[in-house]
């Protein structure tokens, strides 16, 4: 991900969104958006869910390597919201 962004990047976002999350209130789980995301590289898509979670009113219901991945194992929880990669092998974002 630091080779794409850049690690001060990175962190700066982390932190910014800690500190969001700690100011939000809490939310009853009627109130939560469902959030799935697929990303191939794991450190992005394990930052994205760290991103989402930490984020009063969101919730992350799944991280994915890629669509069949996501459709195998997306179970009964299903998302709002999806994040997907426009660039996957196999089945796009698109």
């Amino acid at each position: 991900m630091s080779d794409v962004f850049g690690a001060p990047f990175v962190n700066c976002l982390i932190e910014a969104t800690r500190s969001r999350a700690n100011k939000n209130l809490m939310k009853t789980a009627a109130d939560t958006i469902k959030v799935a995301i697929i990303e191939e590289p794991a450190v992005l898509r394990e930052g994205l869910a760290f991103l989402v979670d930490s984020t009063g009113g969101l919730r992350c219901t799944g991280s994915f390597g890629s669509v069949e991945q996501a459709l195998r194992r997306i179970g009964d929880d299903l998302p709002h919201v999806v994040l997907i990669d426009i660039g996957l092998p196999g089945i796009s974002g698109i």
